[in-house]
C-alpha cells in the first residue's frame, strides 16, 4: 500500500509540473515531485527489506499512466458562484434564501453557531485588513460575478444571510442559468 500511495502522489505531482504554466508554481511543482520521488524509493526499499518483493512485481511497467490534464477553473467557479450563491438546503434540495419561511432553521442555526457575523473571526480578519489597507486580501484577475461582493473596500456580511437583501445577485443569478441553458440548447 505504501508503494502505490507514494507512486500516486508521484503521478499528481509530475501531472502539476507538466500542466502548470506559472514558473513560480512550476517550481513548487517540481520540488513536491522531488520529495515524493524520494519518499518512493524509501518505499521501495522497505518494500524489499521486510517483504522481500521488488517494486516491478507491484508496479511492472514502471511508467505513469496518461497525465491528469489540470487547467483553470475560474470561469466555471464565477459561473457556480453566479448561479448559487443565495441557495441554502432545505432537506435534501437547495431553494433560495429569500424562498424559505422567516423562522427557517438556518437562521436560527446561523445564529446560534455565529451570533453577531461581525464577530466571526473570518470577518473579523477581513475588517482589520480594511482597515489597515484600505482593501480587504482579494487578488483578481476579473471583478466578482456577484454585484454585492465586488466592493474591496466593505465586507458584505448580508449576502445569503438576509432575508430580501441581494436582489442584484438574483438578478446576475437569472442571467448566469439564462446564458448557460442557451448554450446547452
Amino acid at each position: 500500500m505504501l508503494l502505490w500511495h507514494e507512486y500516486q502522489e508521484c503521478y499528481l505531482y509530475y501531472s502539476f509540473y507538466e500542466t502548470e504554466v506559472d514558473a513560480r508554481v512550476k517550481k513548487m511543482w517540481e520540488m513536491h515531485f522531488e520529495q515524493e520521488c524520494m519518499h518512493l524509493a524509501m518505499a521501495c526499499d522497505l518494500l524489499q527489506k521486510y517483504e522481500g518483493t521488488e517494486w516491478q512485481q507491484i508496479i511492472p511497467a514502471g511508467e505513469f499512466p496518461e497525465l491528469l490534464d489540470f487547467h483553470p477553473t475560474k470561469d466555471y467557479v464565477r459561473q457556480v458562484l453566479a448561479e448559487q450563491v443565495t441557495l441554502t438546503a432545505q432537506d435534501e434540495e437547495f431553494v433560495d434564501i429569500d424562498d424559505v419561511p422567516s423562522d427557517f432553521r438556518f437562521f436560527t442555526w446561523n445564529d446560534t453557531v455565529n451570533g453577531r457575523v461581525q464577530d466571526v473571526p473570518s470577518h473579523e480578519a477581513v475588517r482589520q485588513l480594511i482597515e489597515r489597507d484600505g482593501e480587504d486580501y482579494r487578488s483578481e484577475d476579473a471583478e466578482s460575478p456577484i454585484p454585492e461582493l465586488r466592493s474591496r473596500k466593505k465586507d458584505d456580511t448580508k449576502l445569503a444571510r438576509v432575508q430580501g437583501y441581494g436582489k442584484r445577485a438574483h438578478e446576475v443569478e437569472r442571467q448566469a442559468k439564462e446564458e448557460r441553458e442557451a448554450v446547452l440548447v
